[in-house]
């Protein structure tokens, strides 16, 4: 099996006489082919799609879900009271009502939230 070429030390490159016998051995073992790029001084960072769109809708994103955690507490509070038997009984139908429109209000924010979230994805 024949062994691949060190590259040259160049700008780019570490210096190959600085590494061991036995680790050059390994690299020609496994064939590295992009041993040159490997070893580049220069970092390597992926590139990121990041758009004002995708900040709107993370923020977007986070209000909603915000809203929706607080129209949630919400109407459990409402439960509790329109479940309390020492309640009389116009603040338990009060309650009841209002729980089913905080209800209404979670569905509806956690909706958007997820819509925002799937929009930051793209």
């Amino acid at each position: 099996m024949a062994s691949l070429p060190l590259p040259q030390e160049s700008q780019n490159n570490i210096n190959m006489s600085s590494i061991s016998p036995e680790v050059r051995s390994l690299f020609n073992t496994v064939h590295l082919p992009l041993l040159q790029t490997t070893f580049s001084n220069k970092p390597h960072f992926p590139t990121l799609k990041f758009t004002m769109e995708t900040a709107k809708q993370a923020v977007n994103y986070v209000a909603e879900t915000i809203q929706g955690t607080g129209a949630e507490a919400s109407k459990e509070a409402h439960k509790s009271v329109a479940k309390d038997s020492d309640a009389n009984v116009s603040t338990r139908a009060s309650a009841a009502k209002d729980a089913l429109v905080d209800k209404k209000d979670e569905v509806s924010h956690n909706t958007k939230a997820d819509v925002h979230k799937e929009a930051a994805k793209n």
